[in-house]
């Protein structure tokens, strides 16, 4: 009875003990888990030693199940670093699967400061080599592009044609200071798809889109339920209290006051008042937009 007993707990001991040493890799970043989604993403590139070839300022970065499975698959259990933890993953800074694709992007020097919006997906998770003896303490993620879509930040904007079509590609915002910190408000952005949908960021994890088109002098933005968000932000939930019968009607009209600005009206005033109630710090749609560069 005596070895049994023994036998049982050794048995339990040995459970307990590699149940222990199970680990699992860490994201830090701001991404979902889905195997279908495409990625878009506004990523400008930093010339220093622990960044990435581009890194990511907004957008959800999508990770598949079989990214993730591979990424556990490359635990290490030797944390001897002091600098940087070797199961630790940076979702904010990536490299592209093909190897000739940055000098396409960034082909000198002087090309640095460009920004781009990227849609593709993560193809890959590894060790990069350094060199021919020495490997990436922490494993990085490779993205493919599918497409790939410059953020000028010079041009401006003569007629309303020009702000649907991006002549002028930066992002359009009220912006307030707090505590020394620019605070945008949410930041219009054109053509990011296509010059039928606008995108707005209300924050980096939450981004909406609306139809839009052109009349006469005007852009108009059409109501539409269709965000993107990684957490349930009270905006969100003010949206979906939103009668159905109200889609596909007028929610916005943008008409450009000068080469830089953009003046809103709202037809449905009460729905703007709610929405921009959510947030206390900042006003998520003003009367007035101006290009905004990040």
């Amino acid at each position: 009875m005596a070895r049994v007993i023994l036998t049982s707990l050794t048995l339990v001991l040995l459970a307990c003990t590699n149940q222990s040493q199970k680990a699992s890799i860490k994201f830090i970043g701001n991404y979902n888990i889905c195997d279908t989604c495409k990625t878009t993403i506004f990523v400008h590139h930093d010339e220093c030693t622990m960044c990435g070839e581009i890194t990511v300022d907004s957008g959800t970065v999508y990770l598949t199940n079989q990214i993730l499975k591979a990424a556990n698959a490359l635990i290490n259990y030797k944390t001897d670093s002091f600098l940087v933890s070797p199961n630790t993953i940076y979702i904010n800074e990536l490299y592209f699967a093909d190897t000739s694709y940055f000098a396409k992007l960034y082909n000198n020097p002087k090309t640095f400061d460009k920004k781009y919006f990227l849609t593709g997906k993560v193809v890959a998770v590894k060790h990069r080599h350094l060199s021919d003896s020495e490997t990436e303490v922490y494993p990085s993620l490779f993205f493919a592009v599918d497409k790939a879509t410059e953020i000028y930040t010079t041009n401006k904007c003569k007629t309303i044609n020009d702000v649907i079509a991006c002549t002028n590609k930066s992002g359009w915002a009220k912006t307030i200071t707090h505590d020394e910190d620019i605070v945008p408000s949410g930041i219009l952005y054109f053509n990011f798809d296509t010059t039928t949908v606008l995108v707005i960021e209300l924050t980096p994890e939450s981004w909406i889109k609306f139809p839009v088109k052109i009349s006469h002098d005007s852009i108009i933005v059409n109501w539409e339920i269709n965000y993107d968000s990684k957490y349930n932000f009270p905006w969100i939930n003010e949206m979906n209290r939103t009668p159905k019968n109200y889609i596909g009607k007028p929610f916005m009209f943008l008409k450009l006051i000068n080469d830089s600005t953009l003046q809103a009206t709202y037809p449905n005033k009460q729905l703007i008042k709610k929405i921009n109630s959510t947030d206390k710090m900042r006003v998520l749609f003003p009367d007035i937009y101006t290009i905004f560069n990040n």
